[in-house]
C-alpha cells in the first residue's frame, strides 16, 4: 500500500511539471534494494530523460542493470537494457542502441523487454 501511495505522490509531482523534483524523489526510493527500488530508479531515469538530461538518465539505467543483472527474480536488468537502447536511439547513437539491444536479446531472450525490442525493432 505504501508503494502505491508513494508512487502516486511522485507521479503527481511529475504531472504538475516538477519533473526534476519527482526524479529526485524516485531516486531516494531507489536507494534500497529490491523490485520497488529498481523500478523507482527506472522511473527516475525516465523522468531525467524527459527533462532532456540524457546523461543522468543513462547513468540510472546502467545502475539498474549493474545491480540487477544476476537477479533472476525480476526483469529489471532486461528492462534497463531496453531503456538504454531506446535512449541511445533518441540521441542518434544507433551503434550504442544496437549494442544494448543485442545484449538484451542475447542475455534475456525470454524477457518481456526482449520480446518488445524484437517486435518494435528498438535499437536497429
Amino acid at each position: 500500500l505504501m508503494e502505491i501511495i508513494l508512487r502516486e505522490e511522485i507521479k503527481s509531482l511529475g504531472k504538475a511539471g516538477d519533473v526534476l523534483t519527482a526524479a529526485a524523489e524516485y531516486e531516494k526510493v531507489s536507494e534500497g534494494h529490491g523490485e520497488m527500488a529498481g523500478r523507482a530508479q527506472i522511473l527516475a531515469s525516465d523522468l531525467w530523460g524527459s527533462a532532456g538530461r540524457t546523461s543522468e538518465s543513462l547513468i540510472g539505467y546502467y545502475k539498474v542493470h549493474a545491480v540487477y543483472e544476476s537477479d533472476t527474480t525480476t526483469e529489471l536488468a532486461a528492462d534497463a537494457l531496453l531503456k538504454i537502447s531506446k535512449m541511445y536511439e533518441t540521441t542518434g547513437d544507433t551503434e550504442k542502441s544496437r549494442l544494448a539491444r543485442t545484449d538484451l536479446l542475447n542475455r534475456y531472450p525470454n524477457s518481456q523487454s526482449a520480446r518488445q525490442a524484437a517486435a518494435t525493432g528498438a535499437g536497429q
